[in-house]
């Protein structure tokens, strides 16, 4: 799915329980304990909603994006690892020292 693939380094795993035309239902398991399960639906013109959460603190939040939950979820350790890949995607657009052709 779109989310497994645009998200796949920020999560240890993402399961699709339910889906229909209008509406899905999957689980989320983040880096920073990987003994935490999210289950979450997410229905047209609804935000994401967590229905189960193991460690009970999230149940009934709603999101509005996955990087939200996923900060709600995984606090500075997904901010850390977002700052680092969007580090890394800006000096990929630097020029190198080598490719420089003055002398």
């Amino acid at each position: 799915s779109f989310l497994q693939q645009k998200y796949t380094d920020y999560f240890t795993s993402l399961d699709i329980v339910e889906q229909t035309t209008n509406y899905v239902k999957f689980t989320l398991v983040g880096k920073k304990d990987l003994q935490r399960k999210l289950t979450l639906t997410l229905a047209l013109d609804a935000p994401y909603t967590v229905v189960e959460d193991t460690a009970s603190e999230l149940v009934g939040g709603t999101y509005e994006t996955l990087e939200q939950i996923l900060s709600a979820l995984d606090g500075d350790l997904f901010s850390m690892n977002l700052m680092s890949m969007l580090s890394d995607k800006l000096a990929a657009l630097q020029p190198r020292e080598d490719d420089n052709d003055e002398p």
